[in-house]
């Protein structure tokens, strides 16, 4: 993240609050989030 678009950069850093707020529910409308990339390691289950 560079000096450029500093709105943006403002309204990132503000939404990483949200990552640990344990009032948010699985599957809820209320958040989404993504990941720049799925290493295998990660998966623990597949749920199909």
């Amino acid at each position: 993240m560079s000096q450029f678009y500093p709105h943006i950069k403002r309204s990132i850093i503000e939404s990483w609050s949200g990552l640990f707020d344990e009032s948010i529910i699985l599957w809820s409308s209320k958040c989404y989030g993504n990941i720049w990339e799925v290493i295998k390691e990660w998966i623990s289950e597949i749920i199909r």
